[in-house]
C-alpha cells in the first residue's frame, strides 16, 4: 500500500511539471585564496619575471599589495632563495616559471 501511495504521489508530482531529483545547477568551483607572497610571485612572473622602476607599478596593482607589503615579501623572498636583488635594483623572481 505504501509502494502505491508513493507512486501516485511521483504521478501526482510529474503532472504538475518536470521532476529532477539532480540539480542542474553545476556548482561553483572552489576559489583558491592566494597569500600576498603567491599574488606578488604571479605579478611579477607576469612582467617577465623581473620587477623594476619601470613596472612596480603594475606589479602592485595586479598583486593588490602595498609598496610596505612589497618591501616585506621580497627579503622573505631573497631568504628563500625565490629572488635575486640586483645592483642596479631590479628583482628577479626564480620560480617553476622563471628560471
Amino acid at each position: 500500500m505504501t509502494r502505491f501511495v508513493s507512486a501516485l504521489a511521483l504521478i501526482a508530482v510529474a503532472a504538475c511539471g518536470e521532476v529532477s531529483l539532480v540539480s542542474d545547477t553545476p556548482s561553483a568551483p572552489a576559489t583558491v585564496q592566494l597569500s600576498a607572497k603567491e599574488r606578488f610571485i604571479r605579478a611579477v612572473e607576469g612582467q617577465g619575471c623581473v620587477l623594476s622602476a619601470d613596472n612596480v607599478g603594475a606589479i602592485l596593482s595586479r598583486a593588490s599589495i602595498t609598496p610596505d607589503d612589497m618591501r616585506r615579501i621580497v627579503p622573505e623572498l631573497e631568504a628563500a632563495g625565490q629572488a635575486e636583488v640586483a645592483s642596479d635594483g631590479e628583482i628577479r623572481v626564480l620560480s617553476a616559471n622563471c628560471i
